[in-house]
């Protein structure tokens, strides 16, 4: 009586679900008209004044970056042109009946007429300097250790050049070296002209205190070297040695002006990035902001909008979810069990049994289409010894690495990548012949060899894998195991050559039973 009983609930069973699924349809689609509703609107409020903060902040940061701009263009460039006149005039000193007095006598009230110039003086080849606005310069003094002297001397086609952040030796001002070089018309090097930019009036023109309290304006040069970085907050740093990141330093010299979000230096938090170069120089200006600052008010009143919507569609919510609850869970609870049977559970990519159901799916397939399928079996070389020498938290950790580099490697739609056992995975190629098969293990063979792998001390540690590949057009007498068994026979070669190599099977059929013998 009592298993009849049960027999009779197993039948009763499915009709209740069903028509618990039915209402709670019906009741569920009247919910998300009501929610879709709600959150479409809030959704519309929500990306607008993201809009509007994006766009406040691009409107900010483009006039700041103009104005120093433009003021960095018109006043190195008037600089740019006043060490041309004073070249062509010292060149032709004699013509105009100039003495060097005269000459120095200019250069100093030029340089009290500039709010931006320290000094002005000229070189002679070997870097000794010849006249200056300073009256008291040594005559054994020069500067040929600086860097502006040396790319003006081996550089015949160096046009104007700007220097990183230096004192003045005779004041201990600090600024930047503005220079060109001075040569004779048969190109023989004749020294230099320069000019000492002050390194406050640049602090004043890299203000960004419009750019909030962690906002900042930088100077680059078109080489990518940082000049100088003004904070709002803690004035300038020291650039010594910083560069923009290679990564970015394309995209901004082939591009007038642009933005872009990153963490520079890698580590810090990311900050939107906008930058413009200077006409007729050699610089770059550059504005940077925490993204979280731009986005702080709209996401704190994104944050109310989302807390009322969510009280409102909490409500409407409430009795849909007490009827599909249980429904939901066991429709989740199935999914969890059919991932986990057909997914390795250390690294998320397809395992043995997924393997063993794709490959007699693509086995049959190219045998209907007389097609060629490929099969690589990838094992991860001495993971043994790895395991031995750096534990095996961290032989999971490569593990999991190097399915996510196949991954990445091998991923067009009808290829599977699976962990076959172990430190060992495949690859299923489907519609893929000898020679395609050589060639996505060639990459990964190389993806793997460029896998920076760090141990806990921070060690790069070599990683490298052995192949064995092979490719059949599946024909009558031969069955889905030859493949595995001779891209197998291939892999264990592979090793015994030295591994981290590539070992192709024979794909003739008289071939098979050797091979398979002899794995």
């Amino acid at each position: 009586m009592l298993g009849g009983s049960a027999r009779r609930m197993e039948q009763v069973r499915p009709e209740v679900l069903q028509r618990a699924v039915r209402f709670s349809r019906v009741l569920s689609l009247l919910a998300a008209v009501a929610v879709c509703a709600i959150l479409t609107m809030t959704v519309i409020t929500i990306v607008l004044s993201r809009q509007d903060a994006t766009e406040a902040n691009a409107s900010t940061t483009e006039n700041v970056l103009q104005f120093a701009a433009l003021e960095l263009a018109d006043d190195i460039g008037a600089l740019h042109t006043m060490l041309v006149d004073a070249r062509s005039v010292f060149t032709d000193r004699q013509s105009w009946s100039l003495t060097d007095a005269q000459l120095q006598r200019w250069m100093q009230v030029r340089t009290q007429r500039g709010r931006e110039l320290e000094g002005i003086a000229i070189t002679d080849p070997g870097g000794r300097i010849l006249l200056s606005s300073y009256s008291d310069v040594p005559a054994d003094f020069t500067v040929d250790d600086r860097d502006y002297f040396v790319v003006h001397r081996d550089n015949p086609s160096a046009g104007l050049y700007v220097s990183l952040v230096l004192r003045n030796r005779f004041t201990g001002e600090p600024g930047i070296m503005v220079s060109i070089g001075r040569r004779a018309p048969d190109g023989t090097f004749l020294g230099i002209m320069l000019a000492l930019v002050r390194l406050s009036y640049l602090d004043s023109l890299l203000d960004g205190g419009r750019l909030g309290p962690e906002g900042a304006l930088s100077l680059w040069r078109s080489d990518g070297a940082l000049v100088l970085r003004n904070r709002v907050s803690g004035g300038h740093e020291d650039p010594q040695g910083r560069a923009i990141s290679p990564t970015y330093l394309a995209q901004i010299l082939n591009t007038h002006h642009g933005t872009f979000d990153a963490a520079l230096p890698p580590g810090t938090p990311v900050r939107r990035h906008t930058f413009v170069h200077v006409a007729d120089a050699p610089l770059i200006v550059s504005a940077s902001i925490p993204v979280s600052e731009i986005y702080s008010r709209w996401s704190h009143r994104a944050l109310a909008m989302v807390l009322v919507t969510s009280l409102a569609v909490s409500a409407i919510m409430a009795l849909t979810v007490l009827f599909r609850r249980e429904l939901l869970r066991r429709a989740e609870a199935e999914a969890q069990l059919n991932e986990l049977a057909r997914a390795d559970g250390l690294t998320g990519i397809a395992n043995r049994r997924r393997f063993d159901e794709r490959l007699g799916q693509e086995w049959r397939r190219s045998y209907r289409s007389s097609g060629t399928m490929a099969l690589l079996m990838i094992d991860v070389d001495h993971f043994k010894a790895f395991n031995d020498t750096h534990g095996h938290w961290t032989g999971d950790d490569l593990l999991i690495r190097i399915a996510a580099t196949l991954s990445q490697t091998v991923h067009r739609p009808g290829d599977l990548i699976a962990r076959y056992g172990g430190e060992e995975f495949a690859a299923i190629l489907p519609d893929t012949d000898r020679e395609g098969a050589l060639r996505i293990a060639e990459r990964i063979l190389d993806a793997v060899r460029a896998l920076r792998f760090e141990d806990s001390a921070g060690q790069v540690l070599p990683v490298t894998v052995s192949i064995g590949a092979c490719a059949l057009s599946p024909s009558p007498g031969q069955q889905v195991a030859d493949i595995v068994r001779l891209a197998d026979a291939a892999l264990y070669e592979a090793k015994d050559r030295g591994r981290n190599c590539i070992i192709m099977a024979p794909d003739m059929p008289r071939v098979l039973r050797p091979v398979a013998e002899a794995s």
